[in-house]
Protein backbone atom coordinates (compact mmCIF):
# COMPACT_ATOMS: atom_id res chain seq x y z
CA UNK A 1 0.00 0.00 0.00
CA UNK A 2 3.01 2.46 1.09
CA UNK A 3 4.03 1.85 -2.75
CA UNK A 4 0.80 2.65 -4.53
CA UNK A 5 0.01 5.57 -2.33
CA UNK A 6 3.71 7.24 -3.56
CA UNK A 7 2.63 6.37 -6.91
CA UNK A 8 -0.83 8.30 -6.89
CA UNK A 9 1.16 11.40 -4.91
CA UNK A 10 3.73 11.52 -7.69
CA UNK A 11 1.34 11.23 -10.61
CA UNK A 12 -1.00 13.68 -9.26
CA UNK A 13 1.51 16.34 -8.45
CA UNK A 14 3.59 15.55 -11.84
CA UNK A 15 0.32 15.89 -13.98
CA UNK A 16 -0.90 18.67 -11.82
CA UNK A 17 2.20 20.72 -12.38
CA UNK A 18 2.66 20.01 -16.22
CA UNK A 19 -1.24 21.56 -16.96
CA UNK A 20 -0.72 24.60 -14.24
CA UNK A 21 -1.17 27.39 -16.96
CA UNK A 22 -2.44 25.52 -19.54
CA UNK A 23 -6.01 26.74 -21.35
CA UNK A 24 -8.60 24.36 -21.72
CA UNK A 25 -7.90 23.01 -25.21
CA UNK A 26 -4.73 22.70 -24.48
CA UNK A 27 -5.58 20.45 -21.43
CA UNK A 28 -8.13 18.27 -23.17
CA UNK A 29 -5.14 17.67 -26.00
CA UNK A 30 -3.14 16.29 -23.39
CA UNK A 31 -5.65 14.34 -21.51
CA UNK A 32 -6.27 12.78 -25.14
CA UNK A 33 -2.58 11.85 -26.21
CA UNK A 34 -1.64 10.80 -22.33
CA UNK A 35 -4.58 8.33 -22.10
CA UNK A 36 -3.58 7.08 -25.05
CA UNK A 37 -0.16 6.90 -24.35
CA UNK A 38 -1.30 4.77 -20.99
CA UNK A 39 -3.21 2.26 -22.78
CA UNK A 40 -0.96 1.99 -25.44
CA UNK A 41 1.70 1.21 -22.54
CA UNK A 42 -1.13 -1.16 -20.72
CA UNK A 43 -0.77 -3.14 -24.27
CA UNK A 44 2.80 -3.86 -24.19
CA UNK A 45 3.04 -4.39 -20.23
CA UNK A 46 3.60 -8.17 -19.40
CA UNK A 47 1.68 -9.55 -16.45
CA UNK A 48 1.74 -13.09 -15.97
CA UNK A 49 -1.68 -15.49 -15.37
CA UNK A 50 -0.57 -15.68 -11.28
CA UNK A 51 0.02 -12.22 -10.92
CA UNK A 52 -2.88 -11.17 -12.57
CA UNK A 53 -4.77 -13.43 -10.10
CA UNK A 54 -3.20 -11.94 -6.91
CA UNK A 55 -4.01 -8.70 -7.82
CA UNK A 56 -8.17 -9.47 -7.99
CA UNK A 57 -8.02 -12.32 -5.08
CA UNK A 58 -8.74 -15.81 -6.90
CA UNK A 59 -7.13 -18.71 -7.11
CA UNK A 60 -7.18 -19.65 -10.66
CA UNK A 61 -9.14 -22.22 -12.84
CA UNK A 62 -12.30 -20.18 -13.97
CA UNK A 63 -13.90 -20.90 -17.19
CA UNK A 64 -13.10 -17.39 -17.77
CA UNK A 65 -9.36 -17.73 -17.90
CA UNK A 66 -9.78 -19.43 -21.53
CA UNK A 67 -11.86 -16.37 -22.85
CA UNK A 68 -10.36 -15.52 -25.76
CA UNK A 69 -9.62 -12.34 -24.87
CA UNK A 70 -7.74 -12.92 -22.28
CA UNK A 71 -5.22 -14.43 -24.29
CA UNK A 72 -2.58 -12.28 -24.11
CA UNK A 73 0.61 -12.22 -22.34
CA UNK A 74 -0.04 -8.27 -21.61
CA UNK A 75 -2.53 -6.42 -19.59
CA UNK A 76 -4.78 -6.63 -22.63
CA UNK A 77 -5.52 -7.74 -25.67
CA UNK A 78 -4.97 -6.18 -29.18
CA UNK A 79 -9.14 -6.46 -28.93
CA UNK A 80 -9.66 -4.60 -26.13
CA UNK A 81 -6.65 -2.21 -26.52
CA UNK A 82 -8.52 -1.29 -30.00
CA UNK A 83 -11.94 -1.03 -28.57
CA UNK A 84 -10.84 1.52 -26.03
CA UNK A 85 -8.87 3.82 -28.03
CA UNK A 86 -11.94 3.77 -29.91
CA UNK A 87 -13.41 5.28 -27.17
CA UNK A 88 -11.05 7.55 -26.18
CA UNK A 89 -11.11 9.12 -29.67
CA UNK A 90 -14.81 9.51 -29.71
CA UNK A 91 -15.25 11.11 -26.61
CA UNK A 92 -12.27 13.69 -26.79
CA UNK A 93 -13.98 14.10 -30.21
CA UNK A 94 -17.29 14.79 -28.52
CA UNK A 95 -15.79 17.31 -25.81
CA UNK A 96 -13.62 19.34 -28.34
CA UNK A 97 -16.94 19.80 -30.55
CA UNK A 98 -19.16 21.19 -27.95
CA UNK A 99 -16.60 23.52 -25.98
CA UNK A 100 -15.76 24.75 -29.32
CA UNK A 101 -18.56 25.40 -30.59
CA UNK A 102 -20.71 28.38 -31.44
CA UNK A 103 -23.41 27.16 -28.77
CA UNK A 104 -21.33 27.21 -26.24
CA UNK A 105 -19.94 30.39 -26.77
CA UNK A 106 -23.42 32.17 -27.31
CA UNK A 107 -24.97 30.67 -24.29
CA UNK A 108 -21.63 30.44 -21.96
CA UNK A 109 -18.06 31.94 -21.70
CA UNK A 110 -15.56 29.26 -23.24
CA UNK A 111 -11.76 30.41 -23.55
CA UNK A 112 -11.74 29.47 -27.39
CA UNK A 113 -8.85 31.75 -28.29
CA UNK A 114 -6.41 29.24 -29.44
CA UNK A 115 -8.69 26.73 -30.88
CA UNK A 116 -6.88 27.48 -34.13
CA UNK A 117 -3.58 26.99 -32.76
CA UNK A 118 -4.51 23.61 -30.53
CA UNK A 119 -6.06 22.62 -33.29
CA UNK A 120 -4.18 22.86 -36.47
CA UNK A 121 -4.46 19.48 -37.80
CA UNK A 122 -8.06 20.00 -37.74
CA UNK A 123 -7.85 22.65 -40.18
CA UNK A 124 -8.43 24.86 -36.38
CA UNK A 125 -12.20 25.76 -35.90
CA UNK A 126 -13.82 24.33 -38.84
CA UNK A 127 -14.06 21.14 -37.81
CA UNK A 128 -15.99 18.52 -40.04
CA UNK A 129 -15.05 14.98 -39.75
CA UNK A 130 -14.66 14.45 -36.03
CA UNK A 131 -13.60 10.87 -35.85
CA UNK A 132 -10.77 10.36 -38.40
CA UNK A 133 -8.98 14.10 -37.75
CA UNK A 134 -8.56 12.90 -33.90
CA UNK A 135 -7.46 9.84 -35.38
CA UNK A 136 -4.61 11.78 -36.94
CA UNK A 137 -3.33 13.01 -33.40
CA UNK A 138 -2.68 9.37 -32.42
CA UNK A 139 1.05 8.94 -33.92
CA UNK A 140 1.39 6.12 -35.64
CA UNK A 141 2.83 2.65 -34.20
CA UNK A 142 6.62 2.12 -34.96
CA UNK A 143 8.04 -1.27 -35.35
CA UNK A 144 11.09 0.21 -33.60
CA UNK A 145 9.51 0.81 -30.03
CA UNK A 146 5.87 -0.84 -30.33
CA UNK A 147 4.43 2.37 -28.73
CA UNK A 148 2.77 5.22 -30.55
CA UNK A 149 5.53 8.49 -29.38
CA UNK A 150 6.58 7.08 -25.91
CA UNK A 151 9.59 7.71 -25.09
CA UNK A 152 9.35 6.29 -20.88
CA UNK A 153 7.83 3.24 -19.36
CA UNK A 154 4.88 4.12 -16.81
CA UNK A 155 5.28 2.70 -13.63
CA UNK A 156 1.72 1.24 -12.68
CA UNK A 157 0.12 2.09 -16.00
CA UNK A 158 -3.85 0.92 -14.51
CA UNK A 159 -3.45 3.20 -11.48
CA UNK A 160 -2.14 6.33 -13.89
CA UNK A 161 -5.02 4.82 -16.75
CA UNK A 162 -7.44 5.46 -12.97
CA UNK A 163 -6.06 8.73 -12.11
CA UNK A 164 -6.57 10.16 -15.77
CA UNK A 165 -10.05 9.56 -15.50
CA UNK A 166 -10.10 11.74 -12.49
CA UNK A 167 -8.34 14.61 -15.26
CA UNK A 168 -10.83 13.80 -17.52
CA UNK A 169 -13.59 14.27 -14.96
CA UNK A 170 -12.15 17.19 -13.69
CA UNK A 171 -11.77 19.12 -16.62
CA UNK A 172 -15.59 18.52 -17.66
CA UNK A 173 -16.67 20.08 -14.26
CA UNK A 174 -14.28 23.59 -15.19
CA UNK A 175 -15.09 23.75 -18.67
CA UNK A 176 -18.12 22.04 -20.25
CA UNK A 177 -19.66 23.58 -17.31
CA UNK A 178 -19.23 27.32 -19.29
CA UNK A 179 -21.09 26.70 -21.79
CA UNK A 180 -23.72 27.56 -20.12
CA UNK A 181 -24.08 30.91 -17.79
CA UNK A 182 -27.46 30.97 -16.01
CA UNK A 183 -26.67 34.90 -15.81
CA UNK A 184 -27.25 35.07 -19.55
CA UNK A 185 -30.03 36.79 -21.07
CA UNK A 186 -30.54 33.73 -23.33
CA UNK A 187 -30.07 31.03 -20.73
CA UNK A 188 -33.86 30.06 -20.51
CA UNK A 189 -33.72 29.64 -24.32
CA UNK A 190 -34.67 25.80 -25.47
CA UNK A 191 -31.15 25.92 -26.76
CA UNK A 192 -29.22 27.02 -24.11
CA UNK A 193 -31.25 24.00 -21.72
CA UNK A 194 -30.04 21.53 -24.48
CA UNK A 195 -26.29 23.08 -23.40
CA UNK A 196 -26.92 22.70 -20.24
CA UNK A 197 -27.41 19.04 -20.22
CA UNK A 198 -23.45 18.41 -21.93
CA UNK A 199 -22.14 18.23 -18.79
CA UNK A 200 -24.05 15.03 -17.55
CA UNK A 201 -23.62 13.80 -20.82
CA UNK A 202 -20.10 13.68 -20.63
CA UNK A 203 -19.61 12.59 -17.62
CA UNK A 204 -22.07 9.72 -18.29
CA UNK A 205 -19.57 8.88 -21.43
CA UNK A 206 -16.57 8.36 -19.08
CA UNK A 207 -18.58 6.72 -16.58
CA UNK A 208 -19.25 4.04 -18.83
CA UNK A 209 -15.59 3.62 -19.90
CA UNK A 210 -14.35 3.05 -16.28
CA UNK A 211 -16.71 1.11 -15.84
CA UNK A 212 -15.72 -1.08 -18.55
CA UNK A 213 -12.46 -0.94 -17.44
CA UNK A 214 -13.34 -2.09 -14.10
CA UNK A 215 -15.54 -5.01 -15.09
CA UNK A 216 -12.86 -5.88 -17.01
CA UNK A 217 -10.90 -5.96 -14.75
CA UNK A 218 -12.70 -8.58 -11.96
CA UNK A 219 -13.30 -10.46 -15.21
CA UNK A 220 -10.00 -11.35 -15.97
CA UNK A 221 -9.88 -9.55 -19.63
CA UNK A 222 -7.25 -7.35 -17.96
CA UNK A 223 -4.62 -8.28 -16.04
CA UNK A 224 -2.34 -5.81 -13.60
CA UNK A 225 -0.21 -6.26 -10.12
CA UNK A 226 -0.85 -6.33 -7.01
CA UNK A 227 0.55 -3.18 -6.65
CA UNK A 228 -1.26 -1.61 -9.68
CA UNK A 229 -4.70 -2.00 -8.64
CA UNK A 230 -6.50 1.32 -7.88
CA UNK A 231 -9.93 -0.76 -8.27
CA UNK A 232 -9.00 -3.16 -5.39
CA UNK A 233 -11.35 -1.81 -2.32
CA UNK A 234 -14.57 -1.22 -5.57
CA UNK A 235 -14.60 -4.75 -6.97
CA UNK A 236 -18.32 -3.84 -7.65
CA UNK A 237 -17.10 -1.00 -9.60
CA UNK A 238 -19.45 1.29 -8.07
CA UNK A 239 -19.00 4.92 -10.27
CA UNK A 240 -19.99 6.68 -7.12
CA UNK A 241 -16.23 5.72 -5.49
CA UNK A 242 -14.81 6.44 -9.46
CA UNK A 243 -15.26 10.44 -8.61
CA UNK A 244 -14.83 10.70 -5.29
CA UNK A 245 -10.63 10.86 -6.33
CA UNK A 246 -11.48 14.45 -8.25
CA UNK A 247 -11.00 16.22 -5.04
CA UNK A 248 -7.70 15.38 -4.75
CA UNK A 249 -6.81 15.78 -8.20
CA UNK A 250 -8.10 19.56 -8.00
CA UNK A 251 -6.54 20.28 -4.64
CA UNK A 252 -3.08 18.84 -6.04
CA UNK A 253 -3.56 21.08 -9.29
CA UNK A 254 -5.45 24.26 -7.82
CA UNK A 255 -1.50 24.23 -5.13
CA UNK A 256 0.83 23.79 -7.98
CA UNK A 257 -1.11 27.03 -9.81
CA UNK A 258 -0.26 28.56 -6.29
CA UNK A 259 3.08 27.78 -6.23
CA UNK A 260 3.87 29.18 -10.25
CA UNK A 261 2.10 32.23 -9.45
CA UNK A 262 4.28 33.08 -6.38
CA UNK A 263 7.66 31.52 -8.29
CA UNK A 264 6.22 33.73 -11.42
CA UNK A 265 5.71 37.01 -8.83
CA UNK A 266 9.02 37.26 -7.40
Amino acid sequence: MRLFGSIICSALIGQAAAGAGDTPNQRLKKNFRKTIEIVDQMLATPVSKEEADRAIGISGNAEQEDDLLRRSDTMISDRIHKSWVTKVVKQTSFLQKKYNSADCRRFGNPNQDDVSDVWDEFGGDKIKDQYNLFGKLIWPASAADGLRGRQTVEEAPLTNLWLQFARWRLWINENISTCYDESNPKATRAGAQRVKKWRNKAHRKFDTLESRVCTHLFKGLVKTKESDNPYKENPSCDQNQFKMKIKDEKRKIKQEQRLEEKSQGR
